[in-house]
């Protein structure tokens, strides 16, 4: 899921937890979730320094808005 931040949910059949992560049982069935999350503004700033460094952001904003809506 990616919104104000971005998520990683892992489901899981047993209850194999990593500390590191924040883990619950799932509402109305029989399996685990760990989830994890980060600012997205941190995934945007590591995307920059990785793929495209020194480039603006609203040059990629103006190059993510001229991708197909589901490419």
């Amino acid at each position: 899921m990616l919104g104000t931040s971005g998520n990683l949910i892992v489901p899981l059949a047993r209850p194999d937890f990593d500390t590191r992560l924040i883990n619950a049982h799932h509402v109305g069935c029989d399996r685990y979730l760990a989830l994890g999350a980060t600012l997205c503004g941190a995934v945007q700033e590591w995307f920059r320094r990785r793929v495209r460094p020194g480039v603006p952001f609203d040059t990629l904003d103006a190059e993510s808005a001229a991708v197909p809506a589901g490419a």
